[in-house]
């Protein structure tokens, strides 16, 4: 496995330094949540499943800025390389039961934008998430950071697609916070899985498929369709076109919601 720890040096282990810690610095902040800190390694010779590495669980603010601080910023990880932060228990994959009715906001990153910033925006999505920020943080399964040669990408999962509102309200807040003036994509996974479904061989395991998306790495949205789609149109953000081009990925007006 690739390491991912900064010096090679795991958070979690264990060391000899007796000095006396003042009794205030003992005093831990409870998340509301257990999180789970995961990584996918990308190495060919295994299967996907089994590149999906859980690392550690965190459940105190203090450690998760120990965590943080020892492991790499995404920009310094391989291209073919993701983190994922997920409520303890569930898994980053389509199949796991808190996500298969679910979807997910995406956020396209060029190339140019890993070094000014991906590394801003995750730490910004994994604190809104462990923070408990979102109205509807009952509705957060976690959250996902693809390094990919054309495009990095960040994923907030959601679990239940049917509760639209809930869903809309966490994409703007995800803007709101962000700072980001353009649009951004939300996508159901069973439309995700089905699209590279129909395209792949019917003896295909769905985790062999995700290998090869994972492998891949390209956002296949042109031409897509979505059950719905959001819109913030608070700040000037379009041009020519592409208003047009936003509505039209949805089959009718009911599931058009503009911001």
């Amino acid at each position: 496995m690739a390491c991912v720890f900064k010096g090679a040096t795991n958070p979690d282990a264990k060391t000899n330094n007796n000095a006396e810690v003042p009794p205030e610095f003992l005093i831990k902040h409870p998340l509301q949540n257990t999180w789970s800190l995961w990584f996918y390694d990308n190495d060919r010779n295994k299967t996907w499943e089994q590149n999906l590495i859980e690392l550690t669980s965190f459940d105190t603010v203090e450690d998760f800025w120990r965590l943080y601080h020892h492991i790499k910023l995404p920009s310094e990880l391989r291209q073919g390389h993701d983190y994922a932060v997920f409520k303890h228990g569930i898994r980053p994959m389509w199949e796991d039961d808190a996500n298969k009715m679910g979807g997910r906001w995406l956020i396209n990153l060029e190339k140019k934008q890993r070094n000014s910033d991906l590394d801003r925006f995750w730490l910004d999505v994994v604190l809104l998430l462990i923070g408990e920020n979102f109205e509807y943080s009952e509705e957060i399964c976690g959250a996902v950071v693809n390094v990919r040669p054309k495009l990095d990408k960040i994923g907030v999962w959601t679990a239940d697609t049917s509760k639209q509102q809930a869903n809309l309200e966490i994409g703007r807040k995800l803007k709101e916070q962000l700072g980001i003036h353009g649009k951004i994509g939300f996508q159901l996974h069973r439309d995700t899985m089905g699209a590279y479904a129909s395209q792949s061989r019917a003896t295909e395991t769905s985790a062999e498929l995700s290998q090869r998306l994972a492998e891949n790495g390209e956002n296949k949205s042109q031409g897509q369709t979505f059950s719905f789609v959001g819109i913030g149109l608070r700040k000037e953000c379009f041009s020519h076109g592409q208003l047009y081009v936003a509505l039209s990925r949805v089959g009718s007006p009911e599931k058009q919601y503009v911001l």
